[in-house]
């Protein structure tokens, strides 16, 4: 079917690969700010340990290419994005958010489709949610995968 059939907003959103320090640091700010004005652990969570942490890697991550925000607008403004740890097999979500004000057009969920999109478009055998047990994730279709431990001793 034609593009406009499987998405018809897309006149609407667009979707941006930040993949610079320099277009990561603001990004993450918009994302910070979208996360903490959610209420519940998430927000909670976001703020004492989470927004540290980004701040503190996620710069030199994208630099070393790494790391990369997809963010999602809508008729321009931020609406959507996804912290993405690229692989050689698809891309990895590490965490995401939606701007809450934006909800009745569903940024959340557009995101993701406009994401798997690209990935099968880019060849990728999979979008890789991680772990967790999240209620999105088993919306999406998402299937437990068996984890390895690996236990490395200095000698």
């Amino acid at each position: 079917p034609p593009r406009s059939t499987l998405f018809p907003y897309t006149t609407l959103f667009r979707s941006r690969k930040l993949q610079t320090a320099d277009d990561v640091i603001p990004a993450l700010e918009r994302v910070m700010s979208a996360m903490n004005s959610i209420d519940g652990s998430k927000g909670e969570f976001s703020d004492e340990v989470l927004t540290p942490f980004l701040r503190r890697v996620c710069p030199e991550m994208a630099e070393l290419k790494q790391f990369h925000i997809q963010e999602l607008t809508l008729e321009d403004q931020p609406a959507a994005w996804l912290l993405v740890l690229p692989s050689h097999r698809g891309p990895m979500i590490y965490n995401t958010t939606y701007d809450p004000s934006l909800q009745k057009w569903s940024p959340g969920a557009v995101s993701f489709s406009m994401a798997i999109r690209d990935a099968i478009e880019g060849g990728f055998s999979s979008f890789n949610l991680l772990r967790g047990g999240e209620e999105y994730k088993k919306r999406m279709g998402a299937v437990d995968a068996k984890l390895f431990r690996i236990v490395m001793k200095r000698l």
